[in-house]
């Protein structure tokens, strides 16, 4: 169905402007618009650690100018409570332009101002019809699905590191036991793969929320999928710390590359960052991995608050001991508000995914479907492979609901969602760049 959609705006380019953290505008943006009647969108990630005082209220204006002169076209004052909250992802505002004019879209917040976010902005116009529908306005996947991007296997649910940011080390993922999935359900994982007929585009990948090389059926569990899926390519995802070459120097026949998470190379840092690892204990296994992985050995390097000169040392180091690439990521709470996963973003915008993620097949270690790997504490299960089919996680309602929810643009509809901050990714490849001059 056509829109109409005349200007849009990704979350991942929006940032408070707010210096003070107070009160302010924090979002601006502006467009040029012809004559006629529009309607704009504002999509809101509302903290939920900021508890706003009962007079507070966030603001959505659009504003013509006419050189310095600014006019008012619509203007939109919400008191911010439960029920802004829930209609996060449906602020409308209709508004006309009667001439041809530059026109500024910008958000207020009286309180809180810098921990309130936009995730997203569309103006389309109004006086064409389909005013209320939004379905669909940023493309969508196939669905039926008639392929998968990536598999990812939660092998483990045991991690021998407790880094002070990570859920998986915080209260709110205490309940999730230290399992390992079981030789029977990975078989029935691996036979459901074959059987439903979906190529796999890109990896498939061990590593979730924990530690795989901790999972001591993992070489049998890489063996069953070379045997089945001969082509693929298969990736452990590892902190590196349990790494041993007489153990597991055996995965070179069955697993195509190896990515190991590290924060830092600066032994203080990395043990404050990664604690109880210790860079005396673990850099030496991690140059065993470079020995024989060798450039398919990458490393993976969360960018954040106190790491920020960090992936350049990483490189030289990496690269002396023949190592492949090192990733410099962009940082996530991992779905969490607590202070010390969110006290590392150094430049936070909401995550903003799209129909693409329905298309990732996640498992946990106990049959698990999920939504999203950065849902450390599952609170999006999307199905169950102790008592459904690979093909039928592929194609449940509760995939379809997602894959629905999200052509609609509707993140405020998942648990998960309402608390994803990342990195914005531009920002922090401008930062990495003017760190390494």
């Amino acid at each position: 169905m056509h829109q109409d959609i005349v200007f849009e705006s990704s979350g991942r380019s929006l940032r408070p402007t707010s210096e003070t953290g107070d009160c302010g505008f924090f979002f601006s943006t502006r467009s040029h618009l012809d004559a006629g009647l529009y309607i704009a969108r504002f999509q809101l990630l509302l903290p939920r650690t900021v508890v706003p005082p009962p007079d507070a209220f966030i603001a959505f204006e659009v504003v013509t100018w006419e050189g310095d002169q600014p006019s008012f076209a619509g203007r939109s004052e919400r008191p911010w409570d439960d029920a802004l909250a829930q209609a996060s992802d449906e602020i409308l505002l209709v508004f006309p332009i009667a001439a041809g004019a530059e026109v500024e879209y910008r958000c207020y917040a009286s309180h809180g101002c810098a921990s309130v976010h936009l995730r997203a902005l569309k103006v389309k116009r109004a006086d064409r019809g389909h005013v209320e529908d939004w379905s669909y306005t940023h493309g969508a996947s196939a669905w039926p699905l008639d392929h998968l991007r990536n598999v990812i296997i939660g092998n483990s649910s045991v991690c021998n590191a407790r880094c002070p940011h990570c859920p998986t080390s915080l209260n709110d993922n205490a309940k999730v036991p230290q399992k390992i999935m079981p030789l029977e359900l990975h078989e029935k994982l691996v036979r459901g793969l074959v059987e439903c007929g979906l190529p796999i585009k890109g990896q498939l990948a061990y590593g979730l929320f924990a530690e795989p090389l901790l999972d001591p059926t993992l070489l049998a569990k890489t063996q069953a999928v070379r045997q089945a899926l001969p082509n693929q390519r298969i990736v452990v995802n590892t902190n590196g710390g349990p790494f041993n070459p007489a153990i597991h120097e055996c995965l070179l026949d069955t697993v195509t590359a190896v990515s190991v998470h590290i924060e830092a190379h600066d032994p203080v840092l990395y043990e404050a960052l990664m604690p109880p690892l210790t860079a005396s204990r673990t850099f030496p296994r991690l140059a065993e991995i470079a020995r024989l992985w060798q450039k398919r050995a990458k490393l993976a390097v969360p960018v954040h608050a106190r790491n920020l000169d960090q992936p350049r040392r990483l490189q030289e180091w990496w690269q002396s001991l023949g190592g492949g690439e090192v990733i410099p990521l962009q940082y996530s709470n991992r779905c969490s508000w607590s202070p010390a996963s969110a006290s590392l973003l150094l430049w936070p915008a909401p995550g903003d995914c799209h129909q693409e993620v329905v298309e990732d097949l996640i498992v946990d270690f106990d049959g698990k479907a999920l939504t999203c790997c950065h849902d450390f504490s599952r609170r999006n299960e999307i199905g169950d492979l102790q008592v459904e089919e690979v093909a039928g996680l592929m194609s449940n309602a509760a995939r379809r609901h997602v894959y629905d929810a999200l052509g609609r643009q509707e993140w405020n509809s998942f648990e998960s969602c309402r608390d994803c901050l990342v990195s914005d990714v531009p920002m922090m490849r401008a930062a990495l760049a003017e760190a390494a001059e």
